[in-house]
This record gives structure tokens, sequence and C-alpha cells, in this order.
């Protein structure tokens, strides 16, 4: 993202949206990524019970 001008009572202020906002996708893509892996060994659990069901 570029750089935003915001205008505050008269005066210009330059805000960077990046900072702000970038630690919070990388916490919300870290969550998803754990609760993924999380999933995905769930997964892997009940596959290899019915395989091995066999």
């Amino acid at each position: 993202m570029s750089r935003v001008i915001v205008d505050v009572t008269g005066r210009k202020k330059r805000t960077d949206y990046k900072k702000s906002s970038g630690g919070v996708l990388e916490t919300v893509k870290r969550e998803r990524q754990e609760k993924n892996k999380k999933m995905l060994s769930e997964y892997n659990r009940e596959i290899k019970k019915v395989v091995n069901s066999r």
C-alpha cells in the first residue's frame, strides 16, 4: 500500500497503513496456518485408522 495523507483539524498527517495492519495480518495468517496444520494432522489420523483397519 502507498502512503495516505489524512486531513486532521486543518493539518495534514501522514499515515502508513502497512505498519499498523501488517502485524494484524501476520497474526491472522499464523493462526490460520496453525489451524490448518491441526486439521491436516486430524485428517491424516483418520485416514490411517481407516487404512489400518482393513
